[in-house]
């Protein structure tokens, strides 16, 4: 971890990002592909001598979690038991 104080104004800067996992379902072996690229990428250029800055975080909005949400809201039994098998690996 790069601690601000530590950071040099006339350091060159350097900001990367993936895409962010879906909150609504387990994380698989392609977030792990993704990440590890980026990692990869991130840790060559602070040895370049670059400031980085590489947010992480989960997305918890779009398309899916709003489809999940109504299938909650339509008592669809499908998508209860997926969301509570997905949960109740974090819970």
């Amino acid at each position: 971890v790069q601690e601000p104080s530590a950071i040099d104004p006339a350091q060159p800067k350097y900001f990367a990002t993936v895409a962010f996992p879906y909150a609504n379902s387990a994380l698989h072996i392609g977030h792990g592909r993704m990440n590890t690229a980026a990692d990869i990428i991130v840790r060559f250029q602070r040895l370049l001598g670059k400031a980085v800055l590489f947010p992480m975080g989960f997305h918890i909005s779009g398309t899916p979690v709003l489809a999940v949400a109504d299938g909650l809201a339509r008592g669809d039994e499908k998508q209860r038991s997926i969301t509570s098998a997905a949960l109740a690996e974090y819970v």
